[in-house]
């Protein structure tokens, strides 16, 4: 290619560049998705493992004990709102501490004190979806998801271009807010169905199937959640922190798209397990246990698969698909671009 040896004016398709950047100069990415792992982590507490425990047990006692049944779920409605209450203070009053002292953002407190919203929609929903799997209403929960995630990305949108990180926030905890309200309407209908009260009045009779069933789960809880959100932190703190902490995210987001059919089925087989047991039908319980593991497995290989075939190919496509770009993978792991992934 011919090109001359001097020029008098370099770069002529520059253009203007003048002033002061406005749009592109703030990173809040990593600081939403350290808020939302800080939410989730006590959400995950308040949740004391009550929605498994429905789906087992109102799967379980449905047909066979309706009284039993009623207890259960006024008990583990009052366990809800009593662990959504004090963990919401608990998490309104710490969050200057946890903005300052550990995670060293204090201008993310009141965003993190707006993120409550966010944390009392998943503890709700959380039971509320257990209540309906012990129903069998899988399509119930479904309609609730789909709402809630076509509302989702307008009102996160429309919140991040107007009101930044905290309307982001907001209209992340509306969008979720609003399969309260889908759920419960199937909730309404599922007990009108099977003639089934709460029973708030005699509901402490259940608390033993707390430290029998929940706490296990919460104790695993207790040792998981933690240590993700430690994670986060300590990428979040080092020199270009925020910036990392979105590659982060960004991958386990596509890691959920690999687990997403398991994550979504567990309730269908646990249910149908439970209902199996109740039954004393081992056989068939066993049998479900089997499609169970079967499903899990194909349905993960099949989605991973493409991700590592052909040199990475589809695996670039698909995350320059979802982050446009923005968001260049190699950049924080140059030596093995995969890593995030796995």
């Amino acid at each position: 290619m011919l090109q001359p040896k001097r020029t008098k004016y370099r770069k002529q398709q520059r253009g203007k560049n003048r002033g002061v950047a406005t749009r592109g100069n703030k990173v809040s990415f990593g600081e939403f998705g350290l808020i939302r792992s800080t939410v989730a982590m006590f959400s995950d507490y308040a949740g004391f493992g009550l929605g498994l425990l429905l789906v087992k047990y109102v799967s379980e006692w449905i047909e066979t004990d309706k009284p039993r049944a009623g207890r259960i779920i006024a008990f583990c409605y009052g366990v809800s709102c009593l662990t959504a209450g004090i963990f919401s203070v608990v998490l309104f009053l710490c969050s200057p501490y946890i903005c300052n002292g550990i995670i060293d953002s204090p201008h993310i407190i009141y965003s993190l004190r707006l993120g409550i919203l966010l944390f009392i929609a998943l503890v709700y929903n959380g039971i509320q979806y257990g209540l309906l799997g012990g129903f069998h209403y899988f399509h119930a929960i479904f309609i609730a998801k789909l709402v809630s995630g076509l509302l989702m990305i307008p009102a996160v949108i429309f919140g991040a271009k107007f009101y930044g990180m905290d309307g982001a926030i907001l209209g992340f905890s509306l969008a979720t807010g609003s399969a309260i309200l889908i759920s419960a309407y199937f909730v309404r209908k599922a007990m009108q169905e099977h003639v089934l009260m709460m029973d708030f009045r005699h509901c402490l009779r259940e608390v033993p199937i707390l430290w029998k069933s929940a706490l296990p789960t919460a104790l695993n809880v207790l040792a998981f959640a933690p240590t993700v959100w430690v994670c986060y932190l300590l990428v979040a703190r080092q020199s270009g922190g925020t910036s990392m902490l979105a590659l982060v995210v960004a991958a386990v987001q596509l890691n959920f798209i690999m687990t997403f059919v398991t994550s979504q089925t567990w309730r269908v087989f646990l249910a149908s397990a439970s209902a199996a047991y109740a039954k004393s039908n081992y056989k068939a319980m066993r049998k479900i246990i089997g499609v169970n593991l079967l499903v899990n497995i194909v349905s993960t290989s099949i989605i991973a698969l493409p991700f590592f075939l052909d040199a990475g190919i589809f695996y670039d496509f698909v995350w320059r698909f979802l982050y446009s770009g923005s968001l260049d993978p190699t950049d924080f792991l140059p030596d093995c671009p995969y890593s995030g992934n796995l």
